[in-house]
């Protein structure tokens, strides 16, 4: 008998549940779609990743996991600026950023701060481990409140989405964590009369992080 695609999801979660084999387990990488799809918000991607992990379903090479894990090593640096300004993390992208992308008006005056105590180990959803994001959820977040910024942007949708989780975890955030996205939408905002516009379309290619934070969907639709 042929079953639907949503019936079939509904069997994989359901055999998950119940302790059950399910393929989902070996298929089921990086999207985190079902979050976003699952009608009653219940995140399955969470569900699935923690078995992944306590199974081994995904054959993630030890190296692989070392170079992930090797990002929380990394020197820290804190740039002071303007007190009065937010504080924006880099985590530990700085390699990967463009020569002079934070170097105009709308970066001006941020205290910066980057390297291994703001790394935010999100990344291990992706080899199927959900246990490093819990251990060092609090180390996370205690390093980043221990700049003393009351408003934080993320540079990196990783981290952002990160600090989303922390309500699961039950550890309290005592700063406001911003999206660079709104950071940067606020910004042109409040700064309309400098813009210059371009005339350039733009491509954007979605994150799967970003089924994490879906309220930040339409704000980046509008922005672009």
């Amino acid at each position: 008998m042929n079953i639907s695609n949503y019936e079939k999801a509904i069997q994989q979660v359901t055999d998950l549940i119940d302790g059950k084999p399910a393929e989902i387990l070996t298929e089921g990488v990086t999207c985190c779609a079902c979050n976003e799809y699952c009608p009653t918000g219940a995140n399955p991607f969470d569900l699935i990743n923690r078995i992944q992990e306590e199974n081994k379903s995904l054959p993630i090479p030890e190296k692989m996991v070392a170079w992930m894990a090797s990002g929380g090593k990394l020197p820290t640096e804190i740039i002071r600026g303007d007190e009065s300004e937010p504080v924006l993390s880099m985590s530990v992208m700085e390699r990967w950023i463009p020569d002079g992308a934070i170097d105009g008006r709308m970066f001006e005056g941020l205290t910066i701060a980057k390297g291994g105590n703001y790394f935010c180990y999100l990344g291990f959803v992706h080899f199927g481990m959900f246990s490093p994001l819990e251990e060092n959820a609090q180390k996370f977040v205690d390093n980043l409140a221990s700049i003393g910024a009351k408003e934080i942007v993320f540079i990196h949708p990783d981290c952002y989405s990160m600090i989303s989780k922390m309500q699961e975890f039950n550890i309290s955030v005592p700063f406001k964590a911003i999206h660079i996205i709104e950071y940067m939408r606020d910004y042109l905002q409040n700064n309309s009369n400098a813009i210059v516009p371009i005339n350039k379309k733009i491509a954007f290619q979605r994150l799967c992080v970003s089924r994490f934070v879906p309220e930040i969907e339409p704000i980046l639709g509008r922005f672009i």
